[in-house]
């Protein structure tokens, strides 16, 4: 609801619309931490060389993002799923790497004061539960240096490779 802004067209933040509001990420969504044991970097830091691409849209305006990080082509596109009470956001992210990326790249899915690692993903502050799932043997893990995250290192093979982490609310 953008109904500050739209109204008045005011400045300043505008709360979300809705309960069980997860910030899933407030900081850079890529990085190439040295070690285990060096922190993410912050909101404002921009570790790590990404160009936006653009973006297209498929017949029901669900758009699919382009961009470009440390030389891997990627795509993003997100949907929402009800299944149920259930309710989902859906990401499907796929790379393209040109030749093998065996470094210590990571993406980061989600951060946030309380992350619990469960047998099929993550719970995320008592209110989302996260899988990830894909094609080319990458693994979600906990990373936990001053803040709580959910990282999949991307040591991706020449090729394409899909992630996709749903984000579901029950």
């Amino acid at each position: 609801d953008g109904g500050l802004h739209w109204t008045n067209r005011g400045t300043g933040s505008q709360k979300p619309a809705g309960s069980e509001v997860v910030r899933l990420l407030e900081m850079p969504g890529y990085a190439a931490p040295e070690s285990g044991t060096v922190p993410w970097p912050g909101r404002n830091e921009n570790p790590t060389e990404f160009d936006f691409g653009g973006y297209s849209l498929d017949e029901k305006g669900i758009p699919t993002f382009r961009y470009e990080v440390e030389g891997i082509q990627v795509t993003e596109i997100s949907s929402f799923v009800k299944s149920g009470e259930d309710r989902s956001l859906v990401r499907k992210i796929t790379f393209n790497a040109e030749s093998e990326v065996p470094g210590n790249l990571q993406l980061a899915l989600a951060a946030g004061p309380k992350i619990e690692t469960l047998e099929t993903g993550f719970r995320l502050d008592d209110v989302v539960t996260m899988t990830v799932e894909n094609d080319g043997g990458l693994t979600a893990r906990e990373r936990k240096v001053k803040k709580h995250l959910v990282v999949v290192p991307l040591t991706l093979k020449q090729g394409t490779t899909t992630l996709t982490v749903t984000y579901t609310w029950n």
